[in-house]
């Protein structure tokens, strides 16, 4: 963001809505997610510390594309046009080095029953079982959440090993890469 100083553009950022749950305010939680913020400000901005996790995990992979700056903000960071849902990424870090990261929305829905959120994942990469089992770790903490939908995940998706019932995630494999050989 820039804003107007004296006549003159300057580069700001900031931080908005944030929320704690009653049972970790009084923590230092907020503070200590500034301290991160504007640490990360400094190192790098949000695409490139989200496409260097995502260069290294398609490392040894078949398929997968790399992605520009725009293919980042014109799709995976592009947020949903439906009216309700939110928009979040995550950043997973681990000894100061940032191994993993999930964006996704979730989808406000309510029942009879009361309130059953659906949670959407657009995009994940993680360098390190630590990094992946974190992100799903931090996905079991969120409240009132009856589905979560990978419509993308890898083949070698490690999650169906983790669970002791594995036939509760509903897997279905398609065909997802198309190619014709030109020339060889």
């Amino acid at each position: 963001m820039n804003d107007n100083e004296n006549g003159k553009d300057a580069p700001v950022a900031g931080i908005s809505f944030v929320g704690t749950l009653p049972v970790f305010r009084r923590m230092g939680c907020l503070r200590k997610v500034h301290a991160k913020h504007f640490e990360l400000l400094h190192e790098k901005d949000e695409i490139n510390l989200l496409n260097n996790i995502y260069t290294q995990f398609i490392e040894l992979r078949t398929g997968y594309l790399k992605r520009e700056k725009y293919k980042w903000e014109t799709g995976i960071l592009n947020p949903p046009v439906d009216s309700g849902a939110v928009f979040d990424s995550v950043v997973y870090e681990e000894n100061g080095t940032f191994s993993g990261y999930v964006i996704y929305t979730v989808e406000p829905d309510f029942s009879d029953k009361g309130p059953v959120h659906k949670i959407t994942i657009k995009d994940m990469a993680w360098l390190s079982i630590s990094a992946y089992y974190g992100i799903w770790n931090y996905f079991t903490k969120m409240d009132l959440t009856k589905n979560i939908h990978w419509r993308q995940a890898p083949p070698d998706d490690p999650l169906p090993h983790l669970l002791l019932e594995p036939a509760g995630l509903n897997i279905r494999s398609m065909r997802g890469l198309l190619a014709r050989i030109i020339d060889l």
